[in-house]
């Protein structure tokens, strides 16, 4: 039985294919950040992490833009691609921090990633769209 439900007119694999190559650098991206973490070669909050995290969303606003430009993806569909690629990206990197911090602060930054993340790839669909010829 093949399920073939659409969110937004494109399926859960159109979003991920599209995305494919973004995914895997983040993915690829992550697992450098949290290995680094685990072997204390920098503290948790540091410049190093900081930076990890503007590298992933400037990565994530040229995959709006890219989206946008070649797969004419509409901003409904930039929100959903950027809500799945915060859920790959959560479930992989949640493990570590979950021990260090209250849970109230991981609650809070959990929803603050997820806000800056599909702003981030909203704008640069946005600006795709405003510049597109």
């Amino acid at each position: 039985m093949k399920i073939n439900m659409k969110i937004f007119g494109k399926s859960l694999k159109e979003y991920i294919i599209a995305a494919k190559y973004f995914l895997l650098f983040l993915i690829a991206l992550t697992v450098l950040q949290i290995a680094a973490l685990l072997l204390k070669l920098f503290p948790l909050i540091s410049l190093e992490t900081n930076l990890f995290g503007l590298i992933k969303l400037a990565i994530i606003g040229y995959c709006g833009y890219f989206l946008v430009k070649k797969y004419k993806f509409t901003l409904k569909q930039l929100f959903v691609e950027g809500v799945l690629i915060f859920i790959i990206l959560f479930l992989l990197g949640f493990a570590l921090p979950i021990y260090q911090f209250p849970t109230w602060f991981l609650i809070l930054n959990t929803i603050a990633n997820l806000v800056l993340l599909t702003v981030v790839i909203l704008i640069g669909g946005f600006l795709a769209k405003k510049f597109s010829r």
